[in-house]
């Protein structure tokens, strides 16, 4: 295959973040933090919604470790598509029940054509989780193109492609960026002036028009699958990653994402939601790289936990995929607790979500056939 292959053998590091990345998921959809600083401006509310930036790394850390594994080893073509096969189905059950379940616990009632349609738009509020294994099965698509330009030594066509999918995600969205830091400090629209266009919200307006290949797609998830490549061959070829630099990467993401998130809720009256938005920021992209790196930078201190790291990682898919049902049934009753909406129980709780999951994920592979259900 032309690169350096990866062993079989499991990198802790690897997995520790991939726990980070699902207990940042669980912290992002099962939280009662107060955010809005608006309406209740504070210390606090401005400190939760620093906070929470770190989890819009979340969805990226695991395709970066995703990109790290399969750039850097051998495939099989027809067992890549078995796979991606695999997932399509796995996405499709896991919808039917989340939905059949969430009804249950919701007192929600479908009609026939109205349930189909619900698993077919993926329906907010329910299942719309499982747009993270859509964007995966898109990624798995173009893999083997990747891969061949991956593995060639002259690395041309493969920073060309690198390079075109950063412009037309990254860059569209870091164009919207600075439309949005002009509107907020001259009060211009350069959007509307120009092209009379209104009601463009957050990071929505696409500058390439019908050119952008990628429109309508969460393409920017293939630039986290190939720079977690990218980390990994570095690190695999001896790489000096300097903890300095790692550490300014991270500050710089963090303030630059708080502070732009407060500038475009003032604009628009309404919070920014500095996660989901910032899944395609640079800045969500410069935190989840100085994440990974130091990963790889406390790798032997992790190695004294590294059993309990290796259940988790090895079992995120499965805490994904059930996840919402447990944070839907114990949230009710979390959200009455005393301080429920201070950082620090809200962190808890984060675990707590991630932890039944776990258990329940092992009890269900336990049962004849249950592993299937999480074999991706």
């Amino acid at each position: 295959m032309g690169t350096k292959s990866i062993t079989k053998k499991r990198f802790v590091y690897l997995d520790f973040i991939k726990v980070l990345s699902i207990y940042f998921v669980c912290c992002y959809h099962y939280n009662n933090l107060p955010k809005n600083f608006l309406t209740e401006p504070s210390i606090s509310t401005y400190f939760n919604y620093l906070f929470t930036g770190i989890l819009s790394t979340g969805v990226p850390l695991f395709f970066m470790v995703n990109g790290a594994l399969m750039l850097n080893k051998g495939y099989y073509l027809k067992k890549h598509i078995k796979k991606i096969i695999n997932i399509i189905l796995l996405t499709v059950i896991w919808g039917i029940i989340t939905l059949l379940v969430l009804a249950i616990i919701n007192n929600k009632h479908y009609t026939y054509v109205a349930f189909n349609y619900s698993l077919w738009s993926w329906e907010n509020g329910s299942i719309n989780h499982l747009w993270f294994l859509q964007a995966l099965v898109c990624v798995y698509l173009l893999f083997p193109l990747i891969k061949e330009a991956y593995d060639k030594e002259d690395k041309t066509i493969f920073k060309y492609i690198t390079i075109v999918v950063f412009i037309l995600t990254f860059g569209n969205v870091f164009l919207n960026i600075i439309a949005n830091i002009i509107r907020g400090v001259f009060g211009i629209n350069i959007i509307e002036a120009t092209l009379g266009i209104t009601n463009i919200t957050g990071n929505g307006f696409n500058f390439f028009n019908n050119f952008n290949v990628f429109r309508g797609f969460y393409a920017y998830t293939i630039v986290y699958f190939i720079i977690g490549g990218i980390i990994l061959n570095r690190i695999n070829n001896k790489v000096t990653i300097k903890t300095t630099h790692i550490s300014i990467l991270f500050i710089v993401g963090m303030v630059s994402l708080f502070a732009y998130g407060i500038m475009i809720s003032r604009i628009n009256g309404a919070i920014y939601d500095n996660i989901w938005n910032g899944y395609d920021t640079v800045m969500t992209l410069g935190i989840s790289i100085a994440i990974f790196c130091f990963a790889y930078e406390f790798r032997n201190k992790l190695e004294k936990i590294s059993n309990t790291i290796e259940v988790i990682g090895s079992n995120t898919i499965g805490i994904y995929f059930i996840h919402r049902i447990v944070g839907t049934l114990i949230k009710p009753i979390y959200v009455q607790l005393p301080y429920s909406y201070s950082l620090a129980p809200n962190l808890i709780f984060g675990f707590v979500v991630m932890s039944l999951s776990l258990v329940i994920a092992l009890i269900i592979k336990k049962i004849p056939l249950g592993k299937y259900l999480f074999s991706i």
